[in-house]
This record gives structure tokens, C-alpha cells and sequence, in this order.
């Protein structure tokens, strides 16, 4: 799907922003299926020339999850891009967004170890997808709430 997206927009020429976020997007699709040669220089870069400011929490998270998924030598990095997701995503009020920031976050802090953490992000998550009636979300997040407990 991605490259699909990928190639519309080249061929559009239009909303360079948003052909940026589907080559990112589709970098974390590759490596959520274990490919692990990924251009971080080039996800980076994408990162700071987006000029809808509204896709950058939805970015941050896609880089977040790139860096997860790689190893686990880009844990701390990962926290550094959560966080700049949960940030933008509050100050743009992109609510279902920013709980699935809280859910990624709370996933990174349980695969360190740090169950308390994760159980503060889960029920952050849970009660915002509650308030945006994210239903199936909802379910998923009080699944691995109830995993950890």
C-alpha cells in the first residue's frame, strides 16, 4: 500500500510533506516485517521538512516504532521520539493519535522492565480512546493492560 502511496504522490508532484510520511511510513512497515536496512539519516530528515505540522506526531511515532523494531540499541532514541509524538500530538489535538503514542510508550517502558511506567501510559491511552470511542483500540490497550497486572 505504501508503495503505492509512494508512487501516486511522485507522479502527483503534489504535498511533498505527505510523500514524505508514506516513504517513512513505509520504512516501518518494512522493518515491522524484519527488514532491517532502513535510511534513518533520510527518516530524520523527512521528520524536521514537513510543513503540516499536524503529521509530525503521527511521524514521530512512525520513527519511534522504526527505531523499536530495529534493536535494541535505539531504545533510547525511541523515548526521544515518543515523546516529541505525545508533545505534538496534545499541542495539535490529535487525540486518537496521541493514545496510540501513550500505548507505544507504555510498550517500550514494559520491554525495559518498568511495569508501573506501563501501566500509567496503558490507562493514559485507555481513557483517551475511550473519550474518542475508539472501541477496538480500546479493547487492544485494556487487553495489555490486564497482561501486565
Amino acid at each position: 500500500f505504501f508503495n503505492e502511496a509512494v508512487d501516486m504522490y511522485k507522479r502527483a508532484r503534489i504535498t511533498p510533506s505527505m510523500l514524505k510520511l508514506c516513504r517513512v511510513s513505509l520504512a516501518r512497515a518494512k522493518v515491522m516485517s524484519n527488514e532491517k536496512e532502513v535510511d534513518l539519516k533520510y527518516i530524520f530528515e523527512a521528520y524536521h521538512e514537513i510543513r503540516y505540522k499536524f503529521l509530525g506526531g503521527f511521524m514521530a511515532l512512525c520513527i519511534a516504532e522504526i527505531l523499536l523494531n530495529l534493536d535494541d540499541r535505539h531504545i533510547t532514541e525511541a523515548v526521544v521520539w515518543i515523546k516529541k509524538a505525545i508533545a505534538a500530538d496534545n499541542k495539535n489535538g490529535m487525540m486518537w493519535s496521541l493514545a496510540r503514542d501513550h500505548a507505544l510508550y507504555a510498550r517500550l517502558l514494559r520491554r525495559k522492565g518498568d511495569l508501573t511506567g506501563a501501566k500509567e501510559k496503558l490507562n493514559k491511552a485507555i481513557e483517551i480512546y475511550r473519550e474518542c470511542g475508539a472501541e477496538g483500540w480500546l479493547k487492544k490497550a485494556q487487553q495489555d493492560l490486564a497482561a501486565i497486572e
